[in-house]
């Protein structure tokens, strides 16, 4: 199970892919954003636009791993609202 996440740099779109950690998809979307975006101080957590989860063949979906990155992609769009 892999994490796609799409954010915006300079007008760009770009995507990157990041394998799920032990810790779940809240762990490795907070290690994506203190690792990935902070360092890169263009990027601001604001400028993620979607969340997605990506399954290997044969894997079974997690409605839990869905239901989180739903409610961060939520809460993400709120941020952008202020």
């Amino acid at each position: 199970m892999n994490l796609k996440i799409t954010y915006r740099t300079k007008n760009k779109t770009n995507q990157a892919i990041t394998p799920i950690l032990k810790g779940g998809v809240l762990e490795s979307i907070d290690n994506f954003l203190k690792y990935g975006i902070i360092k890169n101080n263009e990027v601001k957590v604001s400028d993620i636009t979607n969340l997605d989860i990506i399954y290997d063949l044969g894997e079974r979906p997690s409605q839990t791993s869905q239901r989180i990155t739903s409610i961060i992609l939520k809460v993400i769009k709120t941020i952008k609202k202020f």
